[in-house]
């Protein structure tokens, strides 16, 4: 069980080819690994591999020119017992001021591609902090496919962030966690078409997108056309800044004339963004259920747009359990449970309004749920054990439409 929020708080086409999602270690030091499958001009498939970590999970010492970090990076790429690529490599670098050296934004990024044939992979990235001497790992399955039978294509979605450099043309610079907060407006996604039937030039491609949200609903959509050189190397911008904390998936369609090809890939939003109009208020009232109405006081004096952003980063970045961090990992767990329960849990209203939407975004997901059939003489019931704080609660169905209320709750 992750606990009670509470205490969290500190209250109390033809099948294309499959893409990687991020990976992560558990241990220190802490990085984000990209691993993803390309098509080559020629449509034989590679591996490519994007490692990124944080300064701030780095030992820096000072240098003459001011603190420098280094990394060994390995990363190794089998198929069943047999190594069919990898690479052992060093990283060193300085930075001017001990700010920067702890600033979790800035990441070192280090990537190496591998040429395969089509198969299935296990990819390990391992990660050493020469200075510190910690060491972290992390790995996955991976299925490469080529082309198959057809002659259009399009390479993996690459995720990052698009910009303008020095000179004032675009930028692109990859995020390999796929996790976007602050940076949720410059969101970009990178590909390329492939025609193996001839040269690009001669043809007008045509590219539809949609994401959609966990519940596979479509939020956003669009087409666009490439013609010529646009499409060997083209970014896509969708507009996803109004888009709420959660994990969302794109996917992306190529066609041109009978000829068409499909790539998709996930991405997650932490964007800590201040509810506005009546989300504010629905905020408020689903916050009752974790912290106490001194908390929540000045978040119901607040008045202004202005007033309401700065109440609503106080609030939360007093229960950031991780402030050197970009992340607030009870923010991100108190949405992931209020989508939970909107999903999960039926009633009048929105599932968080439920008894047991109440109780999930309380305390979060049971050790264990009893779930008893109706009889002649029983409702439905549901009894939701707790066993870390010695709490059971028990539901009944009285309408046999799965609107479970609470009927009692026993525990200290």
């Amino acid at each position: 069980m992750l606990g009670p929020l509470s205490f969290l708080l500190g209250v109390a086409g033809a099948s294309p080819p499959a893409a990687a999602e991020s990976f992560f270690p558990t241990t220190a030091p802490r990085f984000a690994a990209d691993v993803s499958t390309h098509l080559n001009q020629d449509g034989s498939p590679s591996i490519h591999v994007e490692i990124q970590v944080p300064y701030s999970e780095l030992e820096f010492v000072k240098v003459e020119a001011g603190y420098g970090a280094a990394l060994e990076f390995v990363a190794v790429v089998r198929s069943g017992h047999h190594e069919v690529g990898g690479d052992v490599w060093e990283e060193r670098f300085v930075v001017r001021s001990f700010a920067e050296s702890h600033n979790p934004v800035i990441r070192i990024a280090a990537d190496r591609t591998y040429p395969v044939r089509e198969g299935h992979y296990r990819v390990k990235v391992q990660v050493r902090d020469l200075n510190g001497g910690r060491q972290s790992a992390a790995e996955i399955d991976l299925p490469v496919e080529g082309l198959g039978g057809s002659s259009l294509g399009l390479t993996d979605l690459v995720f990052g962030v698009c910009g303008l450099d020095s000179s004032g043309a675009e930028a692109f610079q990859r995020n390999a966690s796929r996790r976007y907060a602050e940076d949720l407006a410059a969101f970009c996604i990178e590909s390329a078409v492939l025609d193996l039937a001839g040269p690009l030039s001669d043809r007008r491609y045509l590219l539809h997108w949609r994401v959609r949200d966990e519940s596979s609903m479509q939020v956003l959509a669009a087409d666009t056309a490439l013609t010529g050189e646009q499409a060997r190397r083209f970014h896509l911008r969708p507009p996803v800044s109004n888009l709420f904390l959660g994990n969302y998936e794109i996917q992306v369609e190529v066609a041109e004339g009978k000829r068409h090809w499909s790539q998709s890939g996930s991405f997650e939003v932490e964007a800590v963004t201040t509810p506005v109009g009546a989300q504010w208020a629905t905020m408020l009232e689903i916050l009752e259920f974790v912290a106490t109405p001194t908390e929540l006081d000045p978040l119901r004096k607040a008045q202004t747009a202005e007033e309401r952003t700065q109440a609503w980063k106080s609030f939360w970045a007093h229960r950031d359990p991780s402030p050197g961090t970009e992340r607030n990992e009870n923010l991100i767990e108190f949405m992931r449970r209020i989508r939970y329960a909107n999903a999960s849990f039926q009633g009048l209203g929105p599932g968080w309004r439920t008894d047991q939407g109440h109780i999930y975004i309380q305390y979060g997901p049971p050790d264990q749920v009893e779930d008893i059939p109706a009889s002649l003489t029983s409702y439905p019931t549901q009894i939701w054990h707790y066993d870390q704080l010695n709490r059971k609660y028990t539901f009944i169905d009285r309408d046999g439409f799965g609107r479970y209320v609470l009927t009692s709750e026993t525990g200290p």
